[in-house]
C-alpha cells in the first residue's frame, strides 16, 4: 500500500476514535430546538422545567374558573331554596324597588332582609303554589339592584307569591305585610304593618324590661287565650271570612292563610289581632280606649314603647296593646315559637 493511502486510513481512524471517546464521555449531541419538542416547549414559555405559572397559561385559569362556576351551578340546582336558584347572592344586593300600579317604591334598607330571608327559606317543593288564574293576578316587579347590574323578579300581590320560570312560590307572612304596607291593597294589613314596624324600631332603641307577669285570665279576650281563638277561628264558616291571603311558614314547611273575619278579627302567623271593639278582656281592654284607661285597668307592669305595651304571661310577652295617637288601635294575642 502506498504512503498516501496509509496516511488517509490513519487520519480516518483517528477521527473515529475521537468520536467514540467523545460519545462515551459526553453523550450524543443535542438535537436542534426546532426538532426537539421538549426544548421547543421550554423555549416558547420562556420558563425552565418545573416552574410553569398558571398566569402564563391563561387557558388553565379559565378552565379552573369554569370548573368552579360549574360546581356552583350544580350546587344551586340541587338546592330546594328559591334564592339559590336566582343569579345573585343576598350579599350582592344594594337596593330593592317595588314597581306596580303605576308607582315605584324603595324598600327601606332595614327591611330588605324581609324579602331576602323569605327567598332564602322558600322551599320550592313545599311552597309551590297552584297555577294562578290570569284574571286574578296582580303582578308587581321586585327589582334587585346589584353591583353594576339588576335582576327583576315578579311577585303577585293577590297570591303573595314569587314567580320564577313560570311557577309561583308562596312568600312568608313578613313579605305579605311589607308589600301590603307599600302597595296598600288591603288597608287592614297596611296599617298593621306600619305599627308593627314602628314598634320594631322603638324596641331596638329601648332598654330591656322585665315586668311582673300578668295573670293569664286577664289577658284572655272574650274568655279565650291564643289557642282558644285559633281553634274558634278554624271552625268558622266561609261566610264569616271577609278575605284570605296565603303565606308560607318556613318554620313548619306549611302553606297557611292570613284571614280577616267579618267581626274584625285578623288571624296571622302566631298572632290574633283584634281590630275592632267587638271583643274585650275582662278588664275592658279593647280598641278605641285611651292609654290612660289601659294603665288604670292593668297597672304599669308592662314593657312600654310609644306604639306598643307588651305584657308577660309566664315567661313570654304574649299580650300586646298597640297605640295610635294615644288610643288603642289593636289588641294582640301572640304565640312564641
Amino acid at each position: 500500500m502506498n504512503n498516501p493511502t496509509r496516511s488517509l486510513l490513519a487520519g480516518l481512524t483517528m477521527i473515529l476514535v475521537a468520536l467514540a471517546v467523545g460519545w462515551m464521555f459526553y453523550g450524543p449531541s443535542v438535537l436542534p430546538f426546532s426538532n426537539n419538542p421538549e426544548r421547543k416547549a421550554l423555549e416558547d414559555t420562556g420558563n425552565s422545567a418545573g416552574s410553569i405559572k398558571s398566569e402564563d397559561l391563561p387557558g388553565q385559569a379559565e378552565n379552573e374558573n369554569d370548573a368552579l362556576n360549574d360546581a356552583n351551578i350544580h350546587t344551586s340546582q340541587e338546592s330546594p331554596y328559591l334564592l339559590d336558584r336566582l343569579p345573585f347572592a343576598a350579599e350582592e344586593v344594594t337596593a330593592i324597588t317595588v314597581g306596580g300600579h303605576g308607582s315605584s317604591y324603595d324598600v327601606p334598607e332595614e327591611r330588605r332582609a324581609v324579602l331576602l330571608n323569605s327567598l332564602r327559606f322558600t322551599d320550592m317543593d313545599s311552597a309551590l303554589a297552584e297555577p294562578l288564574p290570569a284574571a286574578s293576578r296582580q303582578p308587581v316587579v321586585l327589582q334587585f339592584a346589584l353591583r353594576g347590574k339588576s335582576f327583576d323578579l315578579t311577585y303577585d300581590l293577590t297570591a303573595n307569591a314569587f314567580e320564577h320560570e313560570g311557577q309561583y312560590y308562596y312568600a312568608d307572612d313578613q313579605v305579605l305585610l311589607l308589600l301590603q304596607g307599600l302597595l296598600r291593597e288591603r288597608e287592614e294589613l297596611a296599617s298593621l304593618d306600619a305599627l308593627l314596624e314602628q314598634a320594631r324600631v322603638e324596641q331596638e332603641q329601648a332598654e330591656p324590661a322585665d315586668p311582673e307577669a300578668l295573670a293569664p285570665e286577664r289577658a284572655e279576650v272574650a274568655g279565650l287565650d291564643y289557642l282558644g281563638w285559633e281553634q274558634r277561628l278554624e271552625q268558622a264558616g266561609t261566610d264569616e271570612i271577609e278575605w284570605t291571603k296565603p303565606f308560607y311558614d318556613d318554620n313548619t314547611g306549611e302553606v297557611k292563610q292570613a284571614r280577616l273575619y267579618q267581626d274584625g278579627v285578623l288571624l296571622l302567623n302566631r298572632m290574633v289581632v283584634f281590630t275592632q271593639a267587638n271583643y274585650a278582656t275582662q278588664d275592658g281592654i279593647k280598641p278605641g280606649i285611651s292609654a290612660g284607661e289601659v294603665e288604670r285597668k292593668l297597672g304599669s307592669e308592662a314593657s312600654k314603647l310609644t306604639s306598643r305595651w307588651s305584657y308577660k304571661l309566664g315567661d313570654y310577652f304574649r299580650f300586646h296593646v298597640y297605640y295610635q295617637k294615644g288610643q288603642v288601635q289593636y289588641v294582640v294575642l301572640s304565640q312564641p315559637l
